[in-house]
């Protein structure tokens, strides 16, 4: 007898939680950042490049992915996310790397299609609305009505409003707007993670610039581990001798914290200091900076990072 669709799809669900189960037992607690201790259904090999171009993180990256059971929040059906899913989730779509699957399919699609439908009629969507009207005036030089906007858009109680309104600054890409760019992106009242924070450094990333701001971004990666990381690819124009002048200095003052950020702030600009430089990282005995060490020398290597050639 010919099986129905709701069938087929039952019995892939069942394969996969078994498959899900057999990897679990089989790996035991399998620590996703050392190499898959085999190759098999249900793993998947990492990139770990592509990861760390696009993933703001200071964990461990992870080398593979293996196929994760969960419960569904919202009907509570037993599901799997796939190794290959997330794949496809982490390096394709760019999705943070703490994030996991929390719905499954059916869930997805009627939560997509309910806000859908409370998103349709006049004025039921004023806060997408202006963030739609937002999104398209950063493509041209604004007039004095469209700068009223943008800057009541800035002091709206709404993060996301402000959030999209800073991307419009950097777009227009105004020396202007870089001082309170500046202030915004270091602004230490807010989580680091607070989207106001991320949108102001990614928006004042395209107004840096060599020399007079290599001294101020140093600074800012020493002091701050996560806003900082869209400026390093200013890093990479930052000079040698500069680089591992303020490196050494840092050594010498020995806060770890401080130190740890610049691994950071290595991993991210896809270069190491002077050789040694790097040796004297590398033999820190503070844990949090031997552990940001080993994850940017995982990094750095990956990515293919040559060392200076000043010392």
């Amino acid at each position: 007898m010919k099986k129905s669709n709701k069938q087929r799809r039952a019995e892939i669900r069942a394969r996969r939680l078994e498959r899900a189960a057999r990897l679990e037992a089989m790996l035991g607690a399998p620590d996703p950042r050392r190499a898959p201790p085999l190759r098999a259904p249900g793993l998947e090999p990492a990139d770990v490049g592509v990861l760390a171009r696009h993933n703001n993180t200071y964990g461990a990256l992870p080398t593979y992915y293996v196929d994760r059971a969960f419960t569904c929040r919202d009907c509570g059906a037993e599901e799997v996310w796939t190794a290959r899913q997330q794949k496809w989730w982490y390096e394709v779509v760019h999705g943070p790397i703490d994030s996991h699957a929390v719905r499954c399919l059916d869930c997805r699609r009627a939560r997509r299609a309910g806000l859908a439908d409370s998103r349709r009629g006049e004025g039921a969507n004023r806060l997408g609305e202006e963030v739609a009207w937002l999104r398209a005036v950063g493509d041209a030089a604004p007039d004095a009505e469209t700068e009223r906007r943008v800057e009541a858009a800035l002091a709206s109680k709404w993060e996301g409003v402000r959030k999209v309104a800073i991307d419009v600054l950097g777009r227009w890409r105004r020396p202007q707007d870089a001082a309170r760019l500046r202030e915004w992106a270091m602004d230490e009242r807010r989580e680091w993670f607070n989207s106001v924070r991320r949108a102001a450094s990614e928006a004042l990333a395209p107004l840096l610039r060599h020399p007079q701001d290599d001294a101020w971004v140093l600074e800012a990666f020493a002091a701050a581990r996560y806003v900082s990381w869209p400026w390093g690819a200013f890093v990479q124009g930052v000079p040698a001798a500069t680089l591992d002048d303020f490196l050494a200095r840092e050594l010498d003052a020995g806060n770890p914290s401080r130190l740890a950020n610049l691994c950071v702030m290595l991993m991210h600009a896809r270069r190491l200091p002077s050789a040694a430089l790097w040796r004297r990282l590398r033999a820190h005995p503070h844990p949090d900076v031997a552990r940001m060490v080993r994850h940017a020398a995982q990094v750095l290597e990956a990515a293919g990072a040559s060392q200076n050639k000043n010392a």
